[in-house]
């Protein structure tokens, strides 16, 4: 797509025209609704303690991105929620 000066207009741009998110952004807003969900059922949830194994083990991609999703936006801790 290209702006009235002939220019191309970048993904960003594009997106804040049409007020759109990225897909990006969606995806990280399911996840955190997914983990949230599952803190809601419990700590007896089988979801919940696979996660939980996740995110303190370290060793999991998904833990370690839902850390750094939680530290951007300032969450302490999930554990003390429940």
């Amino acid at each position: 797509m290209r702006s009235a000066d002939d220019k191309r207009l970048t993904e960003s741009q594009l997106l804040e025209m049409l007020g759109l998110e990225s897909i990006q952004s969606l995806i990280r807003k399911r996840k955190l609704q997914w983990v949230a969900h599952c803190a809601r059922r419990g700590e007896e949830d089988l979801m919940w303690k696979r996660m939980v194994r996740e995110v303190e083990g370290g060793k999991s991609k998904w833990g370690t991105r839902l850390k750094e999703d939680w530290k951007e936006l300032g969450v302490e801790s999930i554990w003390g929620m429940l």
